[in-house]
This record gives structure tokens, sequence and C-alpha cells, in this order.
């Protein structure tokens, strides 16, 4: 029998399964130990560089207006255009974040805009700018539905008259008698007639499903096109959808070994809440019973073991037997410990952000970091202002349109052989 909660043992001792344990507690630590270190740095991302960012975004405006006044002179090039609408939304993206942008920031962006889409605003107007162009852009939104569900309609209708041709006209449904026990042949008759009039409205309707499948696939866009735009994965509250066995292989394997059943019964019997009558101690087993039904779902091994020897009973144990059994369901929680740290770091743009840009195990280097990363903005701020005294007209703005092509063009062929 053994205890796996009890002080260390030696190496020419332990079982596989202990050896296996004591390797997925170092990975417990260590990923423990790596979600506080990013948790750190993403707050100090926050609190450090959030200011540090703001201040150069806003540093950046004059040139951002300076761009945009530019931007709609009729003289520059298809790639001189699109090197300017990059360098503006460079400069957007970090000032979409800060509150009370400027009034007249938004009013150069909606003419640029409205040039860029050969739209005519009305500058003599009590609307505001930006307003006018939202407005036209729901309007344009609204004809386009309309003409779409004119089309769909008009589909519709020329399907009715393909069946028509081809099938004649719609069957009409029998007329519903009583049946009559005494009646034999009449009621054959009537059965035969519902029969034939089923599977006529079945044919007709499997054609006419073939048929706008088609016609829709040809105009390009299905009735249903807001609806399949997006795929928004599998329902959360389609509770008929029931495991099939293909989906068996996505179920931790933990679940599914009698052992593990067996321990996570043992613990649920300790611990259910309904059966405790004092209110903080009922409070307290809620929480116990949530952390035991995650630690099922996800096939937690370790939490599950840890449980059951410390609600079942201090003496709590488990034999050669169940260690062997438990085996396969612990060799894959530490495979899946072992890409937690990676799982984690993707978890949102910041928490990748704090990962590759100042994660280090050693506090000396995050802090360099940190500093050449601050510095870097500062200069970008500074650079912007410059610029923007620099850039007074297209003789001066197309040098740098020009220099900011040929890094973009040099880039996108470094990443090609870099994917090669």
């Amino acid at each position: 029998m053994t205890r796996l909660a009890t002080g260390k043992k030696s190496k020419k001792t332990q079982s596989e399964f202990q050896k296996l344990w004591a390797k997925a507690e170092k990975l417990k630590q260590e990923n423990a130990r790596f979600r506080d270190r990013l948790d750190d740095i993403i707050q100090r991302i926050q609190t450090d560089i959030g200011p540090v960012e703001e201040a150069a975004a806003t540093q950046q405006i004059p040139l951002l207006k300076r761009l945009l006044a530019l931007g709609q002179r009729r003289s520059l090039l298809q790639w001189q255009r699109q090197a300017l609408d990059d360098w503006i939304r460079e400069i957007l993206e970090p000032l979409m974040g800060i509150d009370g942008i400027e009034h007249d920031v938004l009013e150069e962006l909606s003419r640029y805009d409205a040039f860029r889409l050969g739209i005519e605003l009305d500058e003599t107007s009590s609307i505001p700018l930006q307003d006018q162009l939202r407005t036209y852009f729901e309007q344009e939104q609204l004809e386009l539905q309309g003409e779409s569900q004119d089309w769909q309609q008009q589909v519709h209708r020329d399907v009715e008259k393909i069946l028509e041709q081809t099938l004649g006209p719609e069957p009409i449904m029998p007329e519903q008698h009583g049946e009559n026990a005494d009646d034999l042949f009449g009621n054959e008759l009537i059965y035969e007639q519902q029969r034939q009039y089923d599977a006529d409205v079945k044919a007709r309707n499997a054609a006419r499903e073939e048929l706008l499948e088609k016609m829709f696939a040809t105009g390009g866009f299905s009735e249903n096109d807001e609806d399949d735009r997006f795929d928004f994965g599998p329902d959360p509250f389609d509770f008929d959808s029931a495991v099939t066995e293909e989906d068996e292989s996505e179920v931790p394997a933990a679940i599914s070994n009698v052992v593990f059943k067996r321990l996570f019964r043992s613990i649920a019997a300790r611990l259910h809440p309904d059966r405790e009558r004092d209110p903080d101690k009922r409070e307290k087993k809620h929480t116990l019973m949530t952390r035991l039904l995650d630690a099922r779902n996800q096939g937690d091994v370790m939490t599950i073991v840890l449980m059951y020897q410390e609600h079942v009973g201090e003496d709590a144990t488990l034999s050669k037997l169940d260690e062997k059994q438990l085996l396969q369901a612990l060799k894959g929680q530490i495979d899946e410990l072992r890409y937690e740290q990676e799982d984690y770091s993707l978890q949102s743009p910041l928490h990748r952000m704090a990962y590759e840009q100042f994660y280090s195990t050693h506090r000396e280097k995050t802090n360099r970091a940190f500093k050449q990363h601050i510095r870097k903005i500062e200069n970008t701020g500074s650079e912007a202002c410059l610029l923007a005294l620099e850039i007074t007209s297209l003789r001066a703005l197309k040098p740098h349109l020009e220099l900011r092509y040929d890094e973009r063009s040099i880039s996108a062929l470094e990443a090609f052989f870099d994917f090669r």
C-alpha cells in the first residue's frame, strides 16, 4: 500500500507512479511560478508602459493631421497611397484606446475617409462630418439588405415556376374522413391517397431545396448569409448532443479510469453539501465539491488523489494495483502540464506581449527589456513631433512614403523566406 502525501523516498524504492507523481508536482510548481511571474509583468506593462504609450500617441496627433490633409491630394500614386494608409492606421491604432480624441482629428479623419471612398460631405451642415459619414454607411447597408431580400424573393418565385413546369401544380391534400370499419375498400383508398400526397410533397420539397441551393450558390450568397458568415463553434446550450464514440478521444483519459471514478465517488460522498446542516460548513463543502468536479472534468489525477487522502481519511492509501491503473491517466496529465505555460502565454495579446518581449527568469533582463521598450516608445513620440514640422508638402512627404514602402517590401520578402 502506498501513501503519496508523506515524505520523500529514495529513488531506488520509488514506484513508477511515485516517480511520475514527483515529476508532475515539479511541473505544477514551475507552472505556478510562471503564471505568477507573467501576471506581474502584465501588471507592470499596464502601470509602466501604458501611460508612456498614451503620451507618445498624443504626440503623434500633429503628424496624423498633416498626413490626413496631404493624403487628400490627388497626385499620389497607388503604391504611395497604400504606404500612406498603412502609416495612418499605425498612428491611429494606439489613439483609438484614448478617450477624448480631439474633435478636429475626427473631422479630418472623416474628410480623408470620404475622399478615399469618393463620398461628398456637407462642410456647411451643422451635423458633424463623422456623423454624416456614419449615416451614409448605414443607408448604404440598408440598401444592400433591401437588394438582397428582393433578390432572394425573386429566386423563390423562379424556383416555384420551375417546379410547376416540371412537377405540375402543388399537390392537393386529400380530404380527411373518419374511418368506416365496414368500408375496407374506402379506408384503403384514403390510405393510398394520403401516402401518394406525402410522397409528392416530399419529392417536391427535395427538388425545391436542391434548386434553391444551386441558385443561391450561383448568386454568391445564401438565404442565411448573415448567420453563415461567422463560425461561432458548438452551441453551449445544446444539451441534446451527447458525446459520440469519435468525441471520446477528447475526454481526459482519467475520466474513463475505474480507480479514478472510485476515488471521485468516495470523496463526493464525504463532501456533498446537501448532507451538511451547518451553513458555513455547507458553503465550504460546496467550494470543495466545485474543485472536485473541476478536477474530474480536467482529468486531474493529482488533485483527486490528494483530496481523497485529505477528506476520505488520513490513512487512505493506494494499492500497487491502484497505482498501475492510474499510471496512464497521470502520464496524460504530465503531457498537459508540459504545454500549460505555452497555453497561458497565448491567452491574450497582452499575455503574448508579456512573454515574448519581457519574460525572463532573471529579473535584471526583464528590467532591461522594460527600459529599452519605454525608450523606444518615447523616441517614437519625439520623432513624430519632428516629422510633423518637416512634412509640410507632398514633396517632403514622398521620400518618407518611398522609405516605408521599401521597408514593408523587404519585411514581406523576409517573412516569405522564413516561412519556406
